[in-house]
């Protein structure tokens, strides 16, 4: 597990130094690793949860080639904002999506670059995103009748959403 949590730490600040430098130029990009890895809560985060390194590796990729794909419309950015946010699902549920769309929405409203968020396509691109989601599902349903699924519904989404402590 260590070795899993240093490698999404670092990769996550070679991401943020390599679109940053690719998005803003390259002050903004190493005043931005610099910031992030000095954080006390990017520090924390491994001894927090197992899954937040990760999820943050998956969202901050996810958001970094949205504005990588809105600057240049690459057909990679696209790609891998969609796979990171499938990825990103699998690690930790609905965090991503949330982060994702609410990012989207907030830019679309604001009116920046509509047609070009009207490109992402996702109304295509975000089921295809839920295919390994879906297939987890699948085969976690078979292998306990659905026990897991259902305590997961219940815990993780109903009692969230109807403002129940979940500790």
């Amino acid at each position: 597990f260590p070795v899993t949590i240093a490698f999404f730490s670092f990769t996550t600040l070679l991401l943020l130094y390599y679109f940053g430098n690719t998005i803003w130029g390259r002050t903004v990009a190493v005043l931005s690793v610099y910031m992030l890895s000095g954080s006390l809560l990017f520090v924390s985060m491994a001894i927090i949860s197992f899954t937040d390194v990760p999820l943050l590796f998956f969202e901050t990729l996810s958001i970094l080639s949205l504005f990588a794909f809105l600057k240049n419309k690459g057909n990679l950015n696209l790609l891998l904002f969609w796979l990171s946010i499938g990825l990103g699902v699998l690690v930790k549920g609905p965090p991503i999506i949330i982060l994702s769309a609410g990012v989207c929405l907030f830019l679309f409203l604001i009116g920046f670059e509509r047609s070009k968020l009207l490109n992402l396509k996702h109304w295509f691109y975000g089921p295809i995103s839920m295919l390994p989601f879906i297939i987890w599902c699948y085969y976690f349903y078979l292998w306990d009748n659905g026990a897991l699924l259902d305590f997961l519904l219940e815990w993780y989404i109903l009692k969230r959403a109807s403002g129940a402590t979940v500790f």
